[in-house]
């Protein structure tokens, strides 16, 4: 009797531990998707479904500043955006989701911008946490060290071109 008693009890523990593994790997795969359909519409500059995709009080942290709201953090990718287009030539958006944890994913964002005929990819990640609800309810933007370094360097020597190619003396 004894041993039929521990050994129903172990297979509830067998299967409660089933039934964490599920809903934690659940829960992962959902926080992957949201950062995917996120990270998509950036990609695409959709903000309207971008925005969709923030819980109402999401932070995002960027360096030194704090926004708070989707209309600011909308408005700062926005803002990217329009002053890329400016100072590019080109510019192209892609973008991959890494699982981080149960509730959280790391975005590898990839910026793809021409400036005459060259091309230059600019990397940075951004780590997202994401509620029950699969809205994300917070941003943490990561620099990649060098990438920084690596565009305005980039943007340099585009400069430095185009000025011998009008005619101008070098630096």
């Amino acid at each position: 009797m004894e041993s039929t008693l521990t050994s129903m009890m172990q297979e509830e523990r067998i299967a409660a531990n089933a039934a964490r593994s599920w809903l934690e790997e659940a829960t992962m795969v959902a926080s992957v998707l949201a950062a995917a359909r996120f990270a998509a519409a950036l990609d695409e500059e959709d903000y309207l479904s971008a925005g969709a995709l923030l819980a109402e009080g999401c932070v995002y942290y960027a360096g030194a500043s704090t926004l708070v709201g989707a209309d600011a953090i909308i408005g700062s990718y926005r803002g990217n955006g329009e002053a890329a287009r400016r100072r590019f030539g080109e510019v192209e958006y892609f973008s991959h989701v890494e699982s981080k944890a149960a509730s959280a994913a790391v975005i590898v964002f990839t910026d793809r911008v021409r400036l005459g005929g060259q091309w230059h990819e600019f990397r940075c990640r951004q780590h997202v946490a994401v509620d029950e609800r699969g809205l994300i309810v917070e941003i943490r933007h990561e620099e990649i060290p060098t990438e920084r370094e690596r565009l305005e360097d980039f943007e340099r020597r585009h400069s430095e071109r185009r000025h011998r190619a009008e005619g101008g003396e070098s630096c």
